[in-house]
């Protein structure tokens, strides 16, 4: 779809817009060009906020991480000296692209560093140069950088603790363990454990990488499809691992 003029309609099959602007120009203007708008309510009168966050998240969805949310740009650093401030930690991780935050989080009493900060990038791809850099270390201390964990998921066990194992649910039969190694492959070196007789996943797999950020950088990815279907995944812990972490916090 082109762009649109302000104040014009955009006719849809099931819905329209009018008058959707957004800081003096059109929406479309903003955001470009873009395949499709689907799945829109009909049109009410003085709805305009609510149409844009719709196209927002359409937009999202159609061009996985066209505008590249701030959760594939974030990292955790963890093990920070006592010493290292923000512009020590930003001036560091400077080297792997630009960033548009960094901060280093303090204790509100004492003003003193709870040794641990979080950089924002301005691309993925900056985090993933920074992540292959790997081991880093900062004020002659070696730090542990990890993808930062969306807010919303930060309190739950998983997102606590690293691993190399990652757990894939709702496979379909037709799904092989080729398949599902050309799929994951794209994060990182994998291994299927899938059924020996038949050699597929039975509606689930255990997929083993190389590296912990491969399945970090999965588990951020929410939607995976496979042949066209959904699949889940989350991190593969054991009980033994899960308790260990909760026992930490």
């Amino acid at each position: 779809l082109s762009c649109i003029s302000r104040g014009k309609c955009l006719y849809t099959s099931n819905s329209f817009l009018s008058n959707c602007c957004f800081a003096g120009c059109s929406i479309f203007e903003y955001l470009g060009v873009f395949r499709s708008l689907r799945n829109l309510p009909p049109k009410k009168e003085d709805d305009h906020d609510t149409i844009v966050l719709l196209i927002l998240e359409i937009y999202y969805q159609e061009s996985g991480n066209g505008l590249e949310a701030e959760q594939y740009r974030k990292l955790f650093i963890g093990g920070l000296s006592s010493v290292t401030t923000d512009e020590t930690l930003k001036t560091y991780f400077s080297k792997w692209g630009e960033i548009r935050d960094c901060v280093v989080m303090k204790d509100p009493s004492t003003k003193r560093s709870r040794g641990f900060g979080f950089i924002t990038y301005s691309k993925q791809s900056e985090v993933d140069a920074a992540m292959a850099a790997r081991p880093h270390t900062i004020d002659d201390k070696k730090v542990d950088p990890k993808r930062a964990v969306p807010r919303e998921k930060a309190d739950h066990s998983e997102a606590k603790v690293s691993t190399k194992r990652l757990y894939v649910s709702g496979i379909r039969e037709d799904i092989t363990e080729q398949v599902l190694e050309e799929h994951f492959s794209q994060f990182g070196k994998v291994d299927i454990i899938a059924d020996r007789n038949t050699g597929k996943p039975r509606g689930f797999a255990f997929i083993s990488f190389d590296d912990y950020d491969s399945v970090d950088k999965c588990v951020l990815q929410k939607n995976h499809h496979v042949l066209n279907y959904r699949c889940d995944v989350k991190k593969a812990l054991s009980k033994e691992e899960i308790a260990k972490v909760t026992s930490k916090f």
